[in-house]
């Protein structure tokens, strides 16, 4: 199936400049606030939120009027400290919380910060509740510097058969979810290449600059896979990004047939590149890649790599192949993009110094079908739907994620994953 490439537009060119220093590459970063329309400019994903309080926590705060008898509050998580929120209603009767309180300037007082009134919708059938507000500008406190932020509120919460919408309920199952509005983007060259970057608040904390961390996450079928978590960076050679492109924020790069060390300083205003200078083991990939990114066996660090050819160095060490995304010629005319991401059983290597190792992952791929156990019934019983779930497994023990057809602008997709197989069960 084709759709197009309507989110792949290009993105809004900042004119940005580039430092060459003796200890690396200095690349500025300029701060993007989204528009209110959409414009065509490619906005990572990014959120971040906080759970109920019935009472306001404890602190030197001051508090509006509430039109209620029964705010909430909640306490967000910004850059080096935490701002107030508290949600109230526009009258007593009103069917959900409705209004918005925020502590914009960061000085504990909600009564010079006006209430933020937003617009609440109910669905299936009354039971789930919205209120989305409109997007608030504040700045984030980041060691000595204050940096603007953007961030678009919503309230929800979906209330079970049988339950009521009170305040409690609200506290132990509402939901505050704050949308990144704004990113930093960069522009730099090597080697005569340009390159076009996105440092993304990927966690929703107005830090954008959070070391990755992995999340298993439960779904069913035997398959889990690993998401990384904390923030994260598109890098390309031009800015037709999309959400595959999303790469972990790491410490290492292989970009240009070079290694180099990364660090993000948004209160500077830049990320540098500083080419690494440690003894370095070479490592053969099995499959050519567009992008592709290694974990350490800890799963706190990473090596992003664009575009690395089919032979790279890297630090001796253990790694775990996190994701992937390969381009495929299938013979009859159509160019496939394969995105794959790690699971619980994606196995580790190792790569020995002076050693010439290779990463084996990808081709072939084998369908696979999960149905697990059902817990809620007794055995024998007859049951009217069982879950199932149809992933597609490689050599590398990765979950397959789109297969994207990229013939000239169109883009196809199917799902797919990458596991470890055995001989004979190559998919044909």
């Amino acid at each position: 199936m084709n759709e197009g490439f309507g989110r792949l537009a290009a993105a809004v060119l900042v004119a940005l400049c580039v430092a060459r220093g003796a200890s690396g590459l200095d690349v500025t970063l300029e701060f993007e606030k989204y528009s209110s329309r959409e414009d065509g400019t490619f906005r990572p994903y990014g959120g971040g939120g906080a759970r109920f309080l019935l009472e306001c926590p404890e602190g030197d705060w001051k508090l509006p009027e509430f039109a209620s008898d029964s705010p909430l509050f909640a306490l967000i998580q910004l850059g080096d400290g935490k701002r107030l929120a508290a949600i109230d209603r526009k009258t007593p009767r009103s069917d959900f919380y409705d209004v918005l309180y925020f502590d914009a300037n960061g000085n504990g007082d909600l009564t010079d910060d006006s209430a933020i009134r937003g617009d609440g919708q109910a669905f299936s059938g009354g039971r789930y509740h919205m209120t989305e507000f409109p997007a608030l500008e504040t700045t984030v406190e980041a060691g000595a510097a204050s940096l603007p932020y953007v961030f678009l509120p919503r309230v929800s919460c979906f209330v079970q058969e049988g339950e009521k919408l009170t305040p409690k309920y609200m506290a132990e199952r509402g939901d505050l979810y704050l949308g990144v509005q704004c990113a930093y983007r960069g522009r730099f060259e090597l080697g005569g290449q340009p390159y076009f970057v996105i440092v993304n608040d990927r966690n929703g904390n107005g830090r954008f600059n959070d070391p990755v961390s992995l999340m298993q996450v439960r779904v069913t079928g035997s398959l889990q896979p690993l998401y990384p978590q904390g923030d994260e960076v598109y890098l390309g050679e031009s800015q037709a990004f999309d959400y595959y492109d999303g790469m972990p924020l790491s410490s290492l790069l292989v970009l240009g047939g070079r290694v180099y060390e990364v660090a993000v300083d948004v209160p500077a205003g830049k990320m540098t590149l500083t080419p690494y200078e440690q003894p370095l083991a070479s490592l053969r990939l099995g499959m050519e890649a567009e992008r592709l990114t290694l974990c350490s066996e800890d799963g706190t660090r990473c090596i992003n790599m664009l575009r690395p050819g089919k032979q790279v160095m890297v630090p001796a060490g253990k790694y775990r192949l996190l994701s992937y995304q390969a381009q495929r010629n299938d013979g009859q005319g159509d160019l496939w993009r394969v995105v794959a991401m790690a699971t619980t059983d994606t196995p580790m290597f190792e790569v020995a110094a002076g050693s010439n190792g290779t990463l084996k992952f990808g081709e072939p791929y084998v369908p696979v079908v999960s149905v697990p156990r059902r817990r809620t019934a007794p055995p024998g019983a007859r049951v009217s739907d069982v879950p199932m779930s149809l992933n597609v497994l490689g050599r590398a023990q990765l979950d397959m994620v789109p297969l994207r057809d990229i013939r000239p602008v169109w883009v196809g997709s199917a799902a797919v994953i990458e596991s470890a197989i055995s001989p004979g069960q190559a998919w044909q």
